[in-house]
């Protein structure tokens, strides 16, 4: 009967070492899934950002060559506007020459500025105004600007939900070690 009662307690005493190992190993490989499945998602999440950055990033473009050209023509009449000018020069530059994306989403938001002043200046010479050079161009810049819209509409709706779980627990935990941080919205010009 000892015999048995021994073989009996080294049995449990393995079943327990084995259900102990089996939990442990269980939950590490459960919390590596997670953590990948977490990673995978916000690098999914980073590049679908970054894809809607790209379709601001071509109509900017664009914009700057058209402000380019109103410049160009607008220079004989606004000759005493060269701090408009500079301004709007410095914007383009300063969006051409961002490396990162928060530095282009900065800039993007510093040439809205300067073009919502060219707008006005505009408005103040009525012989530039009814240019037809000016007015197809200031056309073109009014469409892009309205197609802007959407992207940025689109873009900082998917930034507000990064940054949101990138914030959040238990999401924080894995966001900020892989370098997912908060990313910076488009304003809005008024």
């Amino acid at each position: 009967m000892k015999h048995t009662l021994g073989k009996t307690i080294k049995f449990f005493h393995f079943s327990n070492k084995v259900i102990v190992w089996t939990l442990v190993i269980t939950v590490v490989i459960g919390f590596f899934a997670q953590l990948g499945k977490t990673y995978n998602y916000f690098t999914y999440v980073d590049e679908d950002i970054s894809r809607s950055y790209k379709d601001i990033d071509i109509v900017y473009r664009k914009m700057i060559e058209t402000t380019t050209r109103v410049e160009a023509v607008s220079q004989n009449y606004m000759k005493y506007e060269s701090t408009l000018f500079t301004g709007l020069a410095q914007a383009r530059n300063r969006y051409i020459n961002a490396s990162t994306v928060n530095d282009k989403v900065d800039a993007a938001n510093s040439l809205d500025q300067e073009l919502k002043s060219l707008a006005i200046y505009i408005e103040n010479y009525p012989a530039l105004r009814s240019n037809d050079n000016v007015t197809k161009l200031i056309d073109v810049i009014i469409e892009d600007e309205a197609e802007l819209a959407e992207y940025k509409r689109t873009y900082n709706s998917r930034i507000s939900r990064f940054n949101t779980e990138v914030k959040s627990f238990p999401y924080v935990l894995i966001a900020r070690p892989f370098g997912f941080t908060p990313r910076p919205y488009f304003e809005s010009v008024k």
